[in-house]
């Protein structure tokens, strides 16, 4: 017996980097365009994230069959205060969001929702994120790659920013994007083998 199709409701590089290797059904990329702006609190990230990746999910399984698996997630970073931290607006935006985060904890938070046979599981998961005492110049030099760009948080912990990160706690690749543990909960059920295990740290 085969997997089945698993359709993203997303079209991120790094959310479809992770899965393509990981679910043995195959991959099917489609985007849900939403209003994320209307759907986000910036003091309620846990909800933010959990109510999007829903939406997402549940506006590409809208356009198909019922018994179809659909994938939505959100991501977002939060600082000590729990307060959402977006995309910065442009580099000197990044130099001062990742300066402020010298020497404190933040948190990657994740909502995974899977829409099938008309109902959708959401959860979601936090990851902890120890932040160092880069220089300014080190910041500087990292912005100036333009890696911060379109991050949000302005942070690329996967590549050139993971110096800045003394310490992870939990699921690594809720950092890159997309939580597997959640996924593997949700499409348990629907794997024909078991699905690998987790990152976490």
């Amino acid at each position: 017996m085969t997997a089945p199709t698993l359709t993203l409701a997303s079209g991120s590089p790094r959310r479809i980097d992770l899965l393509t290797p990981w679910w043995p059904g195959g991959l099917d990329v489609r985007p849900a365009d939403l209003d994320e702006q209307a759907l986000t609190e910036p003091t309620d990230a846990d909800g933010s994230v959990r109510r999007l990746a829903a939406a997402k999910a549940e506006a590409i399984a809208a356009t198909g069959s019922p018994q179809d698996l659909v994938l939505g997630a959100d991501t977002v970073v939060v600082d000590t205060t729990d307060t959402i931290l977006g995309k910065p607006l442009d580099r000197a935006d990044a130099f001062r969001t990742v300066a402020a985060m010298r020497g404190t904890t933040i948190s990657v938070i994740s909502g995974v929702a899977l829409a099938h046979a008309g109902r959708v599981d959401v959860r979601s998961v936090r990851t902890e994120l120890e932040v160092g005492a880069p220089s300014d110049a080190e910041i500087r030099r990292y912005v100036d790659t333009g890696a911060a760009d379109d991050k949000a948080g302005a942070l690329e912990v996967q590549d050139r920013a993971r110096t800045f990160v003394e310490a992870i706690r939990g699921c690594y690749p809720n950092v890159l994007g997309l939580p597997l543990c959640i996924c593997r909960d949700l499409l348990g059920p629907f794997a024909t083998a078991r699905l690998p295990d987790c990152d976490h740290r």
